[in-house]
């Protein structure tokens, strides 16, 4: 697993801990506002997860025709 991977983990058990917090606790709105930050956290770590890996080129070099780069 990647560092990401266990940051989403880790994530995802946080927000049903305070899931089943709110259930207990019906109408806490701190508990509801800190449900909201965790899912848009899991949001964000997902959307860095599904980007493209850069693909990692050198500079490309040109020859002249006496096969010196130019």
């Amino acid at each position: 697993m990647t560092d990401l991977d266990d940051a989403l983990e880790h994530l995802k058990e946080l927000r049903r801990t305070f899931v089943e917090k709110y259930a207990d606790r019906a109408g806490d709105d701190e508990t509801l506002g800190r449900i909201a930050l965790i899912q848009t956290s899991i949001t964000a770590v997902e959307a860095v997860m599904a980007e493209p890996k850069p693909v990692k080129t050198g500079p490309k070099i040109e020859f002249g025709e006496d096969g010196y780069p130019k």
